[in-house]
């Protein structure tokens, strides 16, 4: 089961699960489109299995020749088709066209568009107009396998040479001496029905580089670290989905850094709570003042013992401001992290709570007046460390 929330559209669960057990051609090309559609009278045949994947056989289906769409554009289905008979800059005319006009383009799915120009300008081999196109395709992924899709074609991009990826790492993953590591062989990028391949292998490769980052997961101290590797897993979270239709593997390493996460926030809490208590615990320490006692005429009357309270020294101070600044970042700590580990708003919202009580009550030390809490020992003194008449200073008499 999944560590983090769905993403996915609420249609989409069971359709997404559909199309992993398709072939990839079938995969690659979004089957949850919402194109514009024809007019009844006129609707074209639909096209058929083979024709609608990119990289399957294309002779089942009549060449496209005309839109059929009354407002002269190519439906989606007839885009992949187009694509399928290897009408590459047609494919990328009819999408651009289709882009520059918001009424019109308000009828497809951007993320099917953005695909479809993407893998239409890779194979006129334009690959700088491919990464990008791919890259936004990313931004425009609404559910999880979509989305994972569009990070794994990416990275692929960026790892292939001459449109064919080579893999750094085989099998077996953890070889023992001497044993012989058999890599895959190298895949074109091209080829759609390949595709699901290249993405295993380059998870793989992937998951090598990332796997001493992964291992210093129980060890990680900081709110920073634990934000960097997030990072790191998000990524592996979705090729491990593209890969293998699953996220297992990432999951349980997800699970690891909200709790490494939990344990970071709850010692910090913890050491400022303490903190919090002890300086107040101090400012309200009391100890005796002697108080000197003078008659009318000036005259030393000996000393009175006023119990007063310690209170905040400057260093105090200063750490108590520190502690209400730090602990008013928790907030958005809390908010980065929820969102960054794909988790509930539940799951650290109870230490954002407490870190505001702790706040509140390093706020309420911080404010408190210690100077008039005196305790007197004689009905001649009273609180603020006084007497009852104003003691004069001293004379000398004549």
């Amino acid at each position: 089961m999944s560590t983090r929330p769905s993403r996915m559209i609420a249609t989409g669960s069971c359709l997404a699960l559909a199309l992993w057990v398709q072939p990839l051609g079938a995969a690659e090309r979004p089957s949850w489109t919402t194109p514009v559609p024809p007019p009844a009278a006129t609707a074209p045949a639909k096209p058929s299995p083979a024709a609608t994947q990119p990289g399957g056989p294309t002779t089942t289906a009549a060449p496209v020749t005309a839109p059929t769409d009354p407002r002269g554009f190519l439906t989606i289905d007839q885009l992949w088709q187009t694509f399928g008979e290897k009408q590459y800059n047609l494919v990328v005319r009819e999408i651009v066209r289709i882009s520059t006009n918001p009424k019109v383009a308000a009828g497809y799915n951007k993320f099917d568009l953005l695909t479809l120009r993407g893998e239409s300008q890779l194979r006129l081999r334009n690959i700088p107009a491919a990464m990008e196109i791919f890259k936004e395709a990313q931004a425009n992924a609404i559910e999880d396998t979509a989305k994972a899709r569009a990070t794994a074609r990416w990275l692929l991009m960026q790892r292939q040479s001459a449109l064919v990826f080579k893999a750094r790492t085989g099998e077996p993953q953890n070889p023992k001496p001497g044993e012989v590591v058999k890599l895959p062989p190298p895949i074109d990028v091209l080829d759609l029905d390949k595709r699901t391949d290249a993405y295993k292998a380059l998870y793989h490769d992937e998951l090598t580089v990332a796997q001493p980052e992964l291992n210093k997961i129980p060890k990680l101290t900081t709110l920073a670290a634990i934000s960097a590797t997030a990072r790191t897993v998000d990524a592996l979270w979705l090729l491990e989905l593209a890969a293998t239709g699953k996220h297992d593997d990432m999951d349980k390493n997800q699970v690891a850094l909200v709790q490494q996460a939990k344990d970071i926030l709850t010692s910090h809490l913890k050491e400022n709570a303490d903190k919090v208590a002890d300086l107040k615990r101090t400012a309200n320490t009391t100890h005796q003042v002697p108080l000197p006692r003078y008659n009318l005429k000036g005259q030393f009357m000996g000393n009175d013992v006023s119990i007063v309270k310690i209170g905040l020294t400057p260093q105090d101070t200063t750490a108590l401001k520190d502690i209400i600044n730090s602990l008013g970042k928790y907030a958005q700590a809390v908010k980065e992290l929820t969102t960054r580990l794909h988790q509930e708003d539940k799951v650290f919202q109870p230490l954002a709570t407490e870190a505001d009580k702790v706040s509140r009550d390093a706020t309420a030390v911080l404010k408190a007046d210690y100077s008039n809490d005196i305790v007197p020992n004689n009905p001649g003194v009273i609180r603020g460390g006084s007497t009852n008449i104003p003691p004069p200073l001293p004379i000398k008499l004549k």
